[in-house]
């Protein structure tokens, strides 16, 4: 849409601040909404109504989605817990502090709360 009305209307001058501008906004946007911690909410909400659920998908989401697996988990059948419990901490490992080019805030929290839970 900016392109039409930019570049196609002769007014080429504005496009790049525009497509700049609009790039931030959906940086800033999908930082707000945060993807994969909706998605992890809205399947383990799928699953205590007892509808099916991926619990492979559920584990390969981002460390964004684990504070909210780590909540609703208790929700869950034991079966589907342990196998959730199990497979997250498969991937404790990718969670692993790399240099500060991988840092993030969520894989921080994660890895701050398996060390609190390990010191128990």
């Amino acid at each position: 849409l900016w392109f039409a009305a930019t570049v196609l209307r002769g007014q080429r001058d504005y496009f790049a601040f525009g497509a700049f501008a609009t790039g931030l906004a959906m940086i800033a946007a999908l930082h707000f909404v945060n993807p994969d911690y909706l998605i992890a909410k809205v399947n383990i909400a799928r699953a205590r109504e007892g509808k099916s659920f991926d619990v492979n998908y559920l584990v390969r989401l981002s460390a964004d989605a684990v504070p909210v697996i780590i909540k609703e988990i208790p929700a869950l059948s034991p079966e589907t817990q342990a196998n959730i419990l199990s497979q997250l901490h498969q991937r404790t490992e990718s969670f692993q502090y790399r240099g500060w080019r991988s840092w993030n805030w969520a894989r921080s929290q994660v890895l701050s709360a398996g060390s609190q839970s390990n010191a128990k």
